[in-house]
């Protein structure tokens, strides 16, 4: 028997099931392949950002405590360790799930060592956020003319110092009658306040 050469239309109709046996190959190796290398695919992020609800913020409202009833001099941002004005500190724990915020406030109102220390937990990056804010009001007039509440960056009642947390870490502030409280009288407060996104995107 001898040889037929192939028709023009045959080869065409060959080259075709060829390119067609390739290109299936080539997209099942790549579905194959794909999800076992690492970060191939950015859908688990998204949906580990979409599980998540963004909560209500959380907030700690916080009374300065009289050093001395007898005297009515100074106050404490923490607790009143003795009645001669030794200031000791309070833990606190706000939670705004799946994200928490936990420290202590320490120091008197009267001197420059008060502080609010915090440290937040639950981001799961670079999805989620969170903002602290710490911000305070010292009322009534000293010695030496009004007093404001300070925070480390401003002066004034009502201003706020606050921090972005875009993963989990901790940070602190400084808590301080400016200008000195000669009396309890002259009521001292802070506030705490803990807000967290779920979808984040401007860190996508």
């Amino acid at each position: 028997m001898g040889y037929e050469q192939p028709s023009e239309d045959e080869v065409r109709i060959s080259r075709r099931l060829a390119i067609k046996a390739a290109l299936g190959g080539g997209v099942a190796a790549a579905a194959f392949l794909a999800p076992s290398v690492e970060g191939f695919s950015i859908v688990p992020d998204y949906a580990a950002a979409a599980s998540c609800t963004s909560p209500t913020p959380a907030n700690l409202t916080r009374a300065a405590d009289d050093c001395n009833s007898l005297l009515d001099i100074g106050c404490c941002w923490g607790n009143v360790s003795s009645g001669n004005c030794t200031c000791g500190g309070q833990s606190y724990n706000l939670s705004a799930s799946p994200f928490s915020l936990t420290g202590n406030i320490t120091g008197d109102c009267n001197s420059d060592n008060g502080a609010v220390n915090f440290a937040v937990s639950g981001i799961d990056p670079p999805f989620q956020k969170c903002t602290v804010s710490v911000s305070g009001v010292c009322s009534g007039n000293s010695g030496a003319g009004n007093v404001d509440w300070r925070s480390t960056n401003t002066i004034g009642d009502g201003t706020t110092f606050s921090q972005d947390f875009n993963t989990n870490g901790s940070g602190s502030t400084l808590t301080d009658c400016n200008g000195n409280l000669v009396s309890f009288a002259n009521q001292a407060n802070l506030s705490i306040t803990l807000n967290c996104v779920c979808n984040n995107t401007a860190n996508s």
